[in-house]
C-alpha cells in the first residue's frame, strides 16, 4: 500500500502543478523559465527509474520558484515604478525652468539701456546755449570780464569769425578774410580790455583790430598770406602778438601788429611743425610746442627760443605738443597732445617752475583740443574730441587732479575748443569737429572753483 502511495503521489503532484501553472497564465509572463519545465518531463517518463527521480526534482524546483519569483516582482516593480517617476519629474521641471528664467532676464536688461543714451542729460547749472546757428566751430575765445567772446568755424570755403561784446548774447559776423582760399578760422586771441584782436586762419591770412572788431587789418607781406596758421598769442595789453605756422616758423610783433619779426634759435630761424603758442600775460615769457614733441622757451619776449626738455622722473616724455596754456606770470605751464593731429597723446604734462620739472597730470591720453588757465594757474579746463573719449576736464588744484564736467548739454562730444577769463568766472566752449561734423557754442557765467 506504501508503494502505491508513492508511486501515485508523484503523478497527483505534478497533475495539481500544471493545473496551477494554467491559471497563473503560463508562469506570469517569464516564458523563459517556463517554457523549461515541460521539455525536461517527458524523458523521464519513459523508465520506472528516471521517471520518479527527475520527475519531483524538476517540477517542485522549476514550477514553484518560476511562478513566483516573477509573477510577484515583474509586476509591482515595472507598474509602481514607471508612473511616479516620470510624472513628478517632467512636469515640474519644465515648468518652473521655463518661465521665471525668461521673463526677468529679457524685461528689466532691455528696457533701461537705450534710455540714458537717447536722453540728454539736463543743462548744468551755469551753462547755456548760445545764438550762434550749428557750424563747424574751432576755436574760441574770450577777454579778462568775459564781455568780448570770440568764435571761429572751419568748413573748407573760409569758414566764419563771429564777435560778441555782450558776453555770448547776441553775435556780429565778421566780414573778413572771405574769397581768399582759407580752410577757415584755426585760433583767436582778444586783449584784456577787448579792444584789440588777433585772428588767424588756416591757408589764409592774420589779421589785426586794435579797435573792438570794428575793422581790421590784413597783416601786409607775402611770407604771411597763404600760411597754415596754427595758433595766435596775444599779451594782455595787445602790444605783443606772435603766431605759430605749421611746418614753419613763429613770428612776433611787440608794436601791437604793426610789423613782425621771425623768432631765431641757437643764431638761426627757428623752424618746427608748431602747433601751440602760450605764455604770460605781459608776453616776456613764451613757450611753442611742436607736434612732433620739440618744445621751445623764451625769455625775451619771442625775439629767441631755447630747446625745452619735457621730462618725467628723467625720462623724456613721448608726446606730440598740441595745445598749451600758462599762468599769468608763465611759471605755471601746461601741454598736451593730440594722437590725430599732434601725437602720440599721452596725457595732461604740467611745469610749475617755468618748465624746469613736468609731472603728468593727466595721464589718459585722449585727442585734446584745448588748454585754458586762470591767472594763478589753480584752474584749468581741457576739452578733448569724441575720436578717443571726447569730454571736458577741469583741475581747481592747479593740475594735481582733475574731473570731468558736466557736458552744456548732455550728448556733446566733439569738443573742440574751451576759454575761461583769468577769474574763472565766464567761460565759453565750441564743438564740432575739422571739416567734419557741425556743433555749437557754449557760454558759462558762475565760479569754476576759483580758490
Amino acid at each position: 500500500m506504501n508503494q502505491q502511495v508513492k508511486k501515485i503521489s508523484p503523478r497527483v503532484t505534478v497533475a495539481l502543478a500544471a493545473l496551477w501553472l494554467a491559471a497563473c497564465g503560463g508562469g506570469g509572463g517569464d516564458d523563459g523559465v517556463v517554457a523549461a519545465t515541460p521539455n525536461v518531463q517527458p524523458p523521464a517518463a519513459s523508465g520506472p527509474t528516471a521517471a520518479p527521480t527527475t520527475a519531483p526534482t524538476a517540477a517542485p524546483t522549476g514550477a514553484p520558484t518560476s511562478a513566483p519569483t516573477s509573477a510577484p516582482t515583474a509586476a509591482p516593480t515595472g507598474a509602481p515604478t514607471a508612473a511616479p517617476t516620470a510624472a513628478p519629474t517632467a512636469a515640474p521641471t519644465a515648468a518652473p525652468t521655463a518661465a521665471p528664467t525668461a521673463a526677468p532676464t529679457a524685461a528689466p536688461t532691455a528696457a533701461p539701456t537705450p534710455a540714458p543714451t537717447s536722453a540728454p542729460a539736463p543743462m548744468p547749472a551755469g551753462w547755456s546755449t548760445t545764438t550762434l546757428a550749428p557750424e563747424m566751430w574751432h576755436r574760441v575765445a574770450i577777454n579778462d570780464t568775459g564781455s568780448v567772446m570770440l568764435a571761429g568755424s572751419i568748413d573748407g570755403a573760409g569758414g566764419s569769425l563771429r564777435l560778441s561784446t555782450n558776453g555770448g548774447s547776441t553775435w556780429t559776423a565778421q566780414p573778413i578774410g572771405q574769397g581768399n582760399g582759407a580752410v577757415g578760422w584755426i585760433d583767436m586771441k582778444a586783449s584784456a580790455d577787448g579792444t584789440r584782436l588777433a585772428a588767424v586762419q588756416f591757408l589764409g591770412s592774420m589779421f589785426i583790430s586794435s579797435n573792438g572788431g570794428t575793422s581790421w587789418t590784413e597783416v601786409p607781406g607775402a611770407g604771411f598770406a597763404g600760411q597754415a596758421y596754427e595758433s595766435v598769442f596775444m599779451s594782455s595789453t595787445g602790444t605783443r602778438i606772435c603766431a605759430a605756422i605749421m611746418d614753419g616758423a613763429v613770428y612776433c610783433s611787440n608794436n601791437g601788429g604793426t610789423s613782425f619779426t621771425a623768432a631765431t634759435s641757437g643764431g638761426a630761424q627757428l623752424t618746427g611743425k608748431f602747433r601751440a603758442l602760450a605764455g604770460s600775460t605781459d608776453g616776456t615769457t613764451l613757450y611753442a610746442g611742436a607736434g612732433d614733441g620739440r618744445m621751445y622757451k623764451s625769455t625775451n619776449g619771442g625775439a629767441t627760443f631755447a630747446p625745452l626738455a619735457v621730462t618725467v622722473n628723467g625720462a623724456a616724455v613721448n608726446s606730440g605738443w598740441y595745445r598749451m596754456a600758462a599762468s599769468a606770470d608763465g611759471n605755471t605751464v601746461v601741454a598736451a597732445g593730440n594722437n590725430q593731429y599732434a601725437g602720440p597723446s599721452t596725457g595732461i604734462y604740467i611745469s610749475h617752475d617755468g618748465g624746469a620739472n613736468w609731472t603728468l597730470a593727466y595721464g589718459e591720453g585722449l585727442d585734446f583740443t584745448s588748454l585754458s588757465m586762470s591767472t594763478t594757474g589753480n584752474v584749468i579746463l581741457a576739452s578733448a574730441s569724441d575720436s578717443n573719449g571726447g569730454r571736458i576736464l577741469m583741475s581747481t588744484d592747479g593740475g594735481a587732479t582733475f574731473s570731468q564736467v558736466s557736458n552744456p548739454p548732455g550728448g556733446e562730444t566733439n569738443w573742440r575748443s574751451v576759454a575761461i577769463n583769468p577769474s574763472a568766472t565766464r567761460a565759453i566752449a565750441a564743438t564740432g569737429t575739422f571739416l567734419g561734423v557741425t556743433g555749437n557754442v557754449y557760454r558759462f557765467s558762475g565760479s569754476l572753483g576759483m580758490p
